[in-house]
């Protein structure tokens, strides 16, 4: 199966996010609009891998703000302090799909998976090798070279590769956050996320 990459600006248009003059017809959570605000004028890429989207956001390298509060979070991940992320990086604005997953590595581990919509489900019963390993491949099928090296239980990742990868606790957190100060991905109110 081919997969199709663009790359597009992406906007917000009325509650939706668009690409280009495409404007997909579901709504986002009110972390992933606010992430897509940020992510203004930004370029992203969108890869359809056997008619699932990967959409991908880029964020800038720059000083962003980590870590919690004093009466925040748990005690490893205080005190909040500031972090150079050195390189620009795109990460994707959905957890990986079970649709996405099966097409790039021809099996679904997930154990909601019979499920209608199952192939728009994040895909979940994934270790972190299985992890790595579909990033490799999806980025061979891309034409990209691969950011990890794998030898037997062992990985190393090659961060200047073009390939797919997986954030670092840092990055991931940057684009959590995306740019509010919530206590949470998306709100200081847990069950609200």
């Amino acid at each position: 199966v081919p997969v199709e990459r663009t790359r597009e600006v992406v906007v917000k248009e009325g509650g939706f996010l668009g690409f280009g003059r495409e404007v997909r017809q579901e709504t986002y959570t009110v972390h992933e609009e606010r992430m897509v605000k940020k992510a203004q004028e930004r370029s992203g890429e969108r890869f359809v891998v056997g008619g699932s989207s990967l959409v991908l956001v880029t964020i800038p390298a720059g000083t962003y703000e980590v870590g919690s509060g004093p009466n925040e979070g748990a005690s490893d991940e205080r005190p909040k302090h500031k972090v150079r992320l050195s390189r620009t990086y795109s990460m994707g604005i959905h957890p990986v799909t079970q649709g996405v997953y099966q097409a790039v590595m021809g099996t679904n581990p997930a154990k909601f998976s019979g499920k209608s919509d199952s192939a728009s489900r994040p895909v979940e019963r994934v270790s972190w090798f299985d992890a790595v390993a579909f990033c490799n491949r999806l980025s061979e099928r891309c034409g990209l070279a691969p950011a990890y090296r794998i030898e037997g239980e062992q990985a190393s990742c090659d961060f200047k590769a073009p390939g797919f990868r997986l954030p670092t606790e840092h990055e991931w957190e940057v684009a959590a956050r995306a740019g509010t100060g919530f206590t949470y991905s998306g709100s200081d109110d847990l069950d609200s996320v």
